[in-house]
This record gives C-alpha cells, structure tokens and sequence, in this order.
C-alpha cells in the first residue's frame, strides 16, 4: 500500500510576466514540462502557480515526483530571478510534516508571500457490521 501524504506547494513570481518568463523556460526542459502539467494557474494572468496532491506516494525516486522536486530544486540552486516556491508535506504520522522554502536569485519574492497552512485533521468512520 505505502506511505501516504498530502502535498501542496506554490511557485511565486515577482510579475505575471517574469511567469510567462518562467513557464517558457521550463518548457525547454521535459522534466520541467511533466511538472508543469500537473500545477494550476499556469497560463493565468497571475504571478504565481500551484500544485495540489493529496494522498500521494510522495517518493523522490517516482517519476512524477521527481518532474516536480527537480523543479523546485532549480528555482533556489540556480538561484533563478524573480521566482521563490514553497512545498508543503504532511505525511501520515502526525509529526511528519516538511515545510521547504525555495528562495530564487535576485528579486525573487519573500516566503511570507506564499500562503501556505499546513493543517491535519482525523475522521473516525464506523464500519462495523450490524446484524
């Protein structure tokens, strides 16, 4: 079955247009590309897209996790301008939440920007049989 998490993260951008920058960038790169295809408000008039996961197997080695760390990876080690992003984790055990904040190069907007609450929440189903 796996381990199991819910999965949000956000890409900022300082203009919408340093985001149509951005995206044309990140279409020249395939592993880019699957990433892009799975976030919201990507081709909007905004600065910022997101992602939204919930109940994932959230492993660095699958496929269609790695698209998306490898895009984050890229906004803070190439210190991309004008771009920040943050991922929010939270896993199956209740201490197991991870909040990374991926700080771009110059220009790029403040984390406080990027609102983002991580929140956990228990749901108690009754599933016994009655006769």
């Amino acid at each position: 079955m796996g381990y199991r998490s819910d999965v949000v993260y956000g890409i900022l951008c300082n203009t919408p247009e340093r985001k149509k920058e951005f995206v044309a960038m990140c279409k020249l790169n395939s592993q880019f590309k699957m990433a892009l295809e799975e976030l919201e408000d990507v081709y909007t008039d905004t600065p910022y897209m997101w992602g939204q996961f919930n109940f994932v197997k959230w492993y660095s080695d699958y496929d269609d996790v790695a698209c998306h760390e490898a895009l984050l990876k890229h906004i803070e080690d190439d210190e991309v301008p004008g771009v920040s992003a943050r991922l929010v984790r939270v896993g199956e055990e209740e201490d197991d939440v991870d909040d990374i904040y991926y700080e771009g190069g110059d220009d790029a907007p403040d984390r406080v920007q990027i609102d983002i609450y991580p929140q956990t929440h228990t749901e108690i189903v009754n599933h016994l049989a009655r006769d």
